[in-house]
């Protein structure tokens, strides 16, 4: 006589379950890393120096600086930075950007022709906490 023990009910349930756990957790992950990125960029765009042109704005004579070759956007509105939203697209995908006009043509064009890329940058920044969280979620996701 022998004893047998038949577990693969038991795995697969678990491997079911775990696969549920990690889908949910690695969603909160990207949409977080979503808004670590839009606050990235909006951060990037208000603050930092400048050290581009200098320049008259309007009447008040105030004296602005524009950003350089090479640097962020510089905010003299606030427009940009306030129009960055991240809005989860399905489950595990978010997206981040802004549908102003000059948002797209200061990300995509090159320096030399009046591009500031400010959201791939920002992107590149916080990537490695990105990554981090992503790990993290599995892990806790695969937990029994």
């Amino acid at each position: 006589m022998s004893a047998k023990l038949d577990i693969s009910g038991s795995v697969k349930a678990y491997l079911i379950q775990a696969e549920k756990n990690i889908k949910i957790n690695v969603d909160k992950a990207v949409l977080q890393s979503a808004f670590l990125v839009k606050i990235k960029a909006q951060k990037n765009i208000q603050t930092g120096q400048r050290s581009g042109k200098k320049y008259n704005r309007g009447k008040s004579g105030v004296v602005g600086i524009r950003s350089a070759k090479g640097e962020f956007p510089k905010s003299d509105t606030g427009i940009l930075a306030r129009s960055i939203t991240t809005v989860k697209k399905m489950q595990g995908v978010a997206q981040v950007g802004t549908d102003i006009k000059y948002g797209e043509y200061l990300e995509n064009k090159d320096a030399s022709n009046g591009g500031r890329p400010w959201l791939e940058p920002s992107f590149d920044q916080v990537e490695p906490k990105i990554k981090v969280l992503v790990k993290k979620a599995v892990k806790e996701g695969a937990k029994p």
